[in-house]
């Protein structure tokens, strides 16, 4: 899996974890809603591709 462009692996050695197991049985939650956040931003920007409309920054 892959989270805000760092798959679960390198997070995992980043925070000294020996397994992906013990980190997602620590963070999977946080890992959940990150996912959810950016499955949302997704969502938006195709829709408001698609209804011709360019998001704003």
């Amino acid at each position: 899996m892959i989270y805000a462009g760092y798959s679960d692996w390198y997070i995992a050695k980043r925070l000294g974890y020996s397994s992906l197991k013990e980190l997602h049985r620590m963070y999977g939650h946080v890992f959940t809603q990150m996912q959810a956040e950016a499955d949302t931003k997704l969502r938006v920007s195709i829709g408001q591709e698609y209804l011709g409309k360019k998001e704003t920054k």
